[in-house]
């Protein structure tokens, strides 16, 4: 018997595990260009700052993203290195369901945006993506549609960078008037 041409190995897809092909079509897919971590936002300051950003809204999530703002000269701790890409942050509230849910939310989530190549335009923004009970249960190709939709949406805008602080409501006047 002659030997068989080498054949390639199937590409592994993160929602699909071990063994199985991708389900994407071509072999330039998306596939390829899984990912390692994102970079996240963990601090409250950071995601009040994102409110009234650009939004996208879709029936698994809400995306909001603004510009980052530039860095003032020796704001950052010594040896810190200004962030650079895309930064996410995941907000899952409890009404959404147990701990075990909401981690699962999150994960599928994050592995969705892991298989997209950021737009090059939005490689200084900052978006939280404020998870919806449907990402449990929607095809993982459905999430990653979502996210391409969102970020296409999100490159296409420009929001002006938040530079000034929040509008504080004014003082009421005192009741007994002078």
């Amino acid at each position: 018997m002659p030997p068989s041409a080498p054949t390639a190995s199937p590409v592994v897809h993160p929602s699909v595990g071990a063994g199985a092909a991708c389900p994407s079509e071509g072999a330039t897919s998306a596939c390829r260009q899984y990912g390692g971590a994102l970079a996240t936002i963990k601090k409250r300051a950071d995601f009040l700052r994102l409110r009234g950003g650009v939004r996208w809204s879709g029936p698994a999530f809400l995306l909001e993203g603004k510009p980052r703002l530039p860095p003032m000269v020796g704001s950052l701790p010594a040896g810190h290195l200004p962030v650079a890409g895309i930064r996410f942050g995941f907000t899952i509230t409890k009404k959404i369901g147990k701990a075990h849910d909401r981690n699962r939310m999150r994960r599928r989530l994050s592995h969705a945006l892991r298989t997209l190549t950021v737009p090059p335009g939005l490689a200084t923004w900052d978006c939280v993506i404020v998870a919806r009970k449907p990402a449990l249960d929607r095809p993982f190709d459905a999430l990653v549609d979502d996210f391409r939709q969102a970020l296409a949406r999100l490159s296409g805008a420009r929001a002006a960078p938040n530079t000034k602080p929040r509008d504080r409501i004014a003082p009421k006047p005192a009741a007994g008037g002078a």
